[in-house]
């Protein structure tokens, strides 16, 4: 793109394609769009109802014509080196800390929401604690990704919103450079929800069908959490992932229908991130996939409902056997997967546990997939059936 400039333009005269440059809002003050919004014929057509008469756009002159609307190319494999630079001990402490201190404020703009005020989300103190998260994971991905898989006992919501965190972030770090595109995906990674707060509990973990009025209700909570983060003064481009994060890629989402690269990517990334965990995690009135199970449905979903290139991603740097996954291999062995490989994801690192006989092992191994010819995985396992908490054998250097 060679040239970006503003424009007041009738709403009369939009067009699908153009960009706000600003936020729009309605008469009360409810958020429609945020800036930097890629205007649909479902927008446009939302303005004329609304009777917003004129709306400020950028009007991009793109020099290769075949680009246009694509927001990032992404490479055939692994972007940034998944590294271990520093003792995972210390960065699982490090990052433990700005988990919980996150965990807190949500917590408390949970229970604010619940009983209808506004959330006191401090929006400088949350940037900082989602920085010192991507320190961590820069330094040492292997400290994040065990504590994603750790129960820190949190809130059941809570814990959801920081693993989606997480996750967001071993996807947003692969796809662009930008430190604080990175910060501002995560950041709306843990906010996203927090209009959902606002509605009754009857509704939203009804294990049943729902009426139409009560879907309608469930599916305004991201403009509702728009709204309410307004107020505390977070990003144009934060409001917009959050906007964005239930969305989908054949335009079957919502609050708005939106498609394809219609959608903003930071809230792709965390719509893609939310679905992996809500199907990783045990919900009340639900069973749970495992992270196994989870991949292999959001990889029958590319170019579905999610994009395509964004699951290959989740899947490379996640893996299709993620950390913390109890294992059968080929040898009748069993092992917990210590470290992905995003060269091939069949074929992780694993720390040895139990013999083919059954029997726990007195001392542990740990073996890459990838250096044996005749040993692989045959299927990942449920630990809880075997009274097993994985997460004290993934500290294992």
């Amino acid at each position: 793109m060679s040239d970006r400039r503003v424009y007041l333009i009738s709403v009369d005269d939009l067009l699908p394609g153009q960009i706000t440059a600003e936020p729009i809002y309605t008469p009360d003050g409810l958020l429609v769009v945020a800036s930097q919004a890629r205007l649909t014929d479902a927008l446009i057509m939302q303005f004329e109802q609304l009777k917003i008469p004129h709306v400020k756009v950028h009007m991009p002159v793109v020099d290769d014509e075949e680009s246009a609307g694509i927001p990032f190319a992404l490479p055939d494999s692994t972007t940034v080196e998944l590294r271990e630079d520093t003792p995972l001990q210390i960065e699982f402490k490090n990052g433990k800390e700005a988990y919980l201190v996150l965990a807190s404020m949500l917590n408390v703009a949970r229970t604010q929401v619940i009983a209808g005020k506004y959330p006191s989300l401090p929006e400088k103190t949350i940037r900082l604690k989602v920085e010192q998260m991507i320190g961590t994971y820069r330094r040492n991905y292997r400290a994040l990704m065990i504590l994603s898989r750790t129960n820190m006992r949190q809130h059941e919501s809570v814990q959801h919103a920081l693993n989606r965190a997480i996750v967001s972030l071993a996807i947003s770090i692969q796809i662009t450079n930008d430190q604080e595109e990175i910060i501002d995906t995560v950041i709306a990674a843990l906010v996203a929800d927090i209009g959902m707060y606002s509605i009754p509990d009857s509704l939203t973990k009804n294990p049943g069908k729902l009426s139409a009025e009560d879907k309608k209700i469930i599916e305004s909570h991201p403009l509702v959490s728009a709204k309410l983060l307004r107020t505390k003064g977070f990003s144009n481009r934060v409001l917009t992932n959050v906007l964005d994060h239930h969305e989908r890629f054949d335009g079957t989402g919502y609050p708005r229908g939106m498609q394809g690269f219609e959608i903003s990517v930071g809230g792709a990334v965390i719509g893609l991130a939310d679905t992996y965990c809500a199907m990783t995690s045990k919900r009340s009135y639900k069973g749970s996939f495992s992270p196994t199970k989870a991949l292999s449905e959001l990889n029958s979903k590319r170019n579905v409902a999610f994009q395509g290139d964004l699951v290959e991603v989740l899947i490379r740097n996640v893996g299709i056997f993620p950390i913390g996954t109890l294992v059968e291999l080929s040898n009748g062995e069993v092992g917990i997967v210590n470290r992905p490989n995003p060269d091939d994801p069949l074929l992780p690192r694993v720390t040895l546990v139990m013999g083919s006989e059954g029997k726990r092992k007195n001392y542990l191994t740990q073996i890459n997939l990838a250096d044996l010819e005749d040993v692989q995985i045959v299927k990942a396992l449920d630990p809880d059936k075997f009274g097993m908490d994985v997460s004290s054998f993934l500290f294992m250097p």
